[in-house]
């Protein structure tokens, strides 16, 4: 969903500071070792439309209350603690392949077709003919 292709016309440039175009891709996490501190997930399409352009120093734990902020990619499981990472993760090619089977799959298109094996072919018997 980052680059673009022939197949797919994608809004995505996290040069401009728009790394998803629907819900449901990515999260923002709040960890803390103090439970008070601990905030909801929130969804990164919102988080971008509010927060125009992110720190370099934003997934850093803060000393005073332990909180630190990460992203966490929901079609591919993983976290993302810096700024470069999240750039990097979501140019990457299997996280594209991921999240446009999840914007296939939320939008009811059919699933892109795999490269099927050919198809063998039944060579056809000779009749035996005794000598």
């Amino acid at each position: 969903m980052a680059l673009r292709s022939e197949r797919q016309d994608s809004k995505v440039d996290p040069d401009k500071g728009v790394y998803v175009e629907m819900e449901g891709i990515l999260e923002v996490r709040h960890s803390s070792e103090d439970v008070d501190f601990e905030k909801i997930a929130e969804d990164f399409m919102a988080f971008q439309t509010r927060v125009k352009e992110i720190p370099d120093n934003f997934c850093r734990k803060k000393k005073e209350t332990t909180v630190q902020a990460c992203f966490f990619c929901l079609v591919c499981n993983s976290d993302l603690k810096s700024l470069k990472s999240l750039r990097d993760h979501v140019t990457g090619s299997k996280h594209i392949q991921k999240a446009c089977e999840k914007k296939r799959q939320i939008l009811g298109m059919p699933k892109e077709p795999q490269n099927a094996p050919r198809i063998k072919k039944l060579k056809k018997e000779r009749p035996r003919v005794d000598v």
